[in-house]
């Protein structure tokens, strides 16, 4: 059995010994219902109780990327592996999957997508612009009670993610300060453009400044003055450029080989929060009959709640009071294990009361509030599990890591082939 990555892609580096790739998914879905326990447990009254009377019987779903379901199975093996439910029918009824596209419409739906979208048979395009990746997808309703979709379109993936602005930001800056002093401060000055001006970019008629250095750094030739580099509007709307090209085409793309007419489009994902790429986006599509929505909430959400509500959607009032028969509270977990960072959700069902979406803010090794999870292992020569996701990158553990010989497994996409 080979570890591999996306279809198409090189084969990634060696496993840490005795490891396959279905025994890291294995460890790292232990960890975050360790997370998980360790939040519920900490922040509701009387958590430890809580935990001991849903543990048993807790409702998993796991997001994965479009056109993985024939990797579910070996998903499923993971979770078994795990600890996360039994091998048997019971076991299996509890582990559910939902693509990403599915979990962003259903996000989406629950904040502020209006249901005539899906009037008269149409369709809704999902663009989810994400940290590495854009992927687009599009979904019609084939069913109301309960809620059901159907793909209109062959799902597309595009590596013009929100890094990729940041990439031809660097190729930009090696080049223009290539004969400049202020070369040896690349990742510097690379690293305050991502934290100051890439996220607020609004208009590309009004220059930026990155401010990187002191008072004392100034060079003339390369427009930078008292530590602060100056730089055209125009020049850093170029870096946004390609993802909205793959954007905009990405959604022609699916009118042309869609099944359904539409013409709502949604933007949800971490690089949506961008204004000047939804606004570009917006203007170029609307131009050709589209209207682009952005749900106005926490995008970084979007995938691990879109997953939880869609189990409530597919679970009706009446089969949840059913499933609660025998118990007093039912525990419905959601993972999104992304390349770089995951996420945790979940809903205490219990009967009487509206079912609220909560996110896993807090976990071991974290020094702040956070909605995501490193997603990275860390293994000793042995095969052991030494450091994993907000503790694999506490400073602290480099050393330890380079010391002892211990293998950093990170970027797992956990596409198994036989």
């Amino acid at each position: 059995m080979d570890h591999l990555g996306p279809e198409g892609s090189e084969i990634i580096p060696s496993l840490p010994l005795g490891k396959t790739a279905i025994d890291v998914l294995a460890d790292f879905l232990r960890y975050l219902l360790w997370c998980a326990r360790a939040y519920i447990e900490g922040t509701h009254a009387n958590g430890v109780d809580l935990w001991l009377s849903v543990e048993k019987e807790i409702e998993f779903v796991l997001s994965h990327p479009n056109g993985w379901e024939s990797r579910q199975m070996w998903m499923r093996k993971a979770a078994i592996s795990s600890g996360l439910i039994p091998d048997d029918h019971s076991g299996h009824n509890r582990f559910a999957f939902i693509t990403e596209g599915e979990a962003n419409l259903h996000f989406s739906i629950h904040n502020g997508l209006s249901p005539s979208a899906f009037e008269d048979g149409d369709g809704v395009v999902i663009v989810d612009a994400g940290e590495e990746t854009i992927d687009i997808s599009g979904y019609a309703r084939n069913s109301n009670i309960p809620p059901s979709f159907d793909e209109i379109g062959a799902p597309q993936c595009h590596f013009q993610g929100l890094v990729s602005v940041s990439m031809y930001a660097r190729m930009f800056f090696t080049e223009f300060l290539s004969k400049s002093i202020f070369l040896e401060d690349l990742d510097d000055i690379v690293l305050c453009f991502e934290r100051t001006v890439k996220p607020c970019f609004r208009n590309s008629e009004k220059p930026q400044f990155i401010k990187f250095g002191s008072a004392r750094d100034n060079d003339a030739s390369c427009n930078i003055r008292f530590g602060q580099l100056k730089l055209a509007g125009e020049k850093v709307a170029e870096f946004f450029e390609p993802s909205i090209q793959c954007i905009v085409a990405g959604v022609h793309e699916q009118r042309k080989a869609g099944k359904r007419n539409f013409t709502n489009v949604v933007l949800v994902g971490k690089f949506s929060a961008c204004d000047w790429l939804y606004t570009q986006v917006a203007k170029r599509l609307k131009s050709d009959g589209f209207s682009v929505f952005r749900p106005d909430y926490h995008m970084d959400k979007a995938i691990v709640e879109g997953a939880l509500f869609n189990y409530i959607d597919r679970h009706p009032k009446r089969s949840i009071m059913r499933s609660l028969y025998h118990a007093s509270r039912k525990l419905a977990l959601a993972f999104d294990i992304g390349t770089t960072h995951s996420g945790i959700s979940y809903c205490i069902l219990a009967s009487g009361t509206v079912p609220q979406i909560k996110s896993v803010t807090r976990f071991r090794g974290q020094v702040n509030e956070s909605l995501k999870i490193p997603t990275i292992i860390y293994y000793d020569a042995s095969g052991k599990v030494r450091a994993v996701g907000a503790e694999a990158v506490q400073e602290d553990n480099y050393g330890t890591a380079e010391e002892e010989g211990w293998v950093k497994v990170e970027w797992f996409c956990f596409a198994i082939s036989v």
